[in-house]
């Protein structure tokens, strides 16, 4: 009898250690596209800016270089969203952490 408790305790302290590790790898996966998408988010500004210089105005078409730049404030959208929604997740199980 005392073995099946033990094996019982075991088995319990193992899937809690399991489920430790995938929450800790979901963070991790979290915080490396919230890192990600600020070095976009860095990387499309950059460009917007560059393209917006009188350099690129002199010799590309002006109709063709406000799609592009409409495109990156498109993208730089996106990202926003996207963090927005990340930050969102972390918060709700930061909140949830606590509460335990």
């Amino acid at each position: 009898m005392e073995n099946i408790i033990i094996k019982a305790l075991i088995k319990e302290a193992i899937t809690q250690r399991i489920s430790e590790i995938d929450k800790a790898g979901d963070e991790a996966a979290e915080n490396a596209k919230l890192s990600k998408i600020e070095q976009d988010a860095k990387k499309v500004s950059t460009l917007k800016s560059m393209l917006s210089k009188e350099v690129f105005k002199k010799y590309i078409d002006s109709k063709a270089l406000k799609a592009v730049i409409k495109d990156l404030e498109s993208s730089a959208r996106e990202l926003d969203k996207a963090k927005v929604k990340l930050e969102k997740e972390q918060e709700k199980r930061a909140k949830k952490a606590d509460k335990k």
